[in-house]
């Protein structure tokens, strides 16, 4: 995933995981320092993650969860009632600052980041 990452040029300042167990592990492949939050948990409400991530003031944030709440999660910040294929291990980049709806910039799945 580290590879992938770099991949992407991505260099998230915060990563965010739901801290049930495969999230975490996923997470540290990504790096060995996260954060957990109860907002990525698969019956967390979207909008409490997207008040969380307000918050926070910062520009790249990786999550790390679950679905269906991640693809709930997708839905919320592109304002748009739409169903996201969400794979596991698969990379999806929304630009969201303060306010909605964000911008889809890309989607790497995991079969493209081998």
């Amino acid at each position: 995933m580290q590879a992938t990452l770099a991949l992407a040029n991505l260099d998230p300042q915060l990563i965010l995981s739901s801290g049930l167990r495969r999230a975490d592990q996923t997470a540290a492949i990504a790096s060995e320092r996260f954060t957990t939050t109860p907002s990525l948990l698969p019956t967390a409400d979207p909008a409490d993650l997207w008040t969380e991530l307000r918050s926070t003031n910062l520009d790249r944030v990786l999550l790390v969860g679950h679905e269906p709440h991640l693809g709930h999660f997708i839905s919320l910040l592109l304002g748009a009632p739409i169903s996201v294929d969400f794979k596991k291990g698969a990379i999806l980049r929304i630009d969201a600052r303060k306010e909605l709806p964000g911008t889809l910039r890309w989607m790497l799945t995991p079969r493209l980041a081998l």
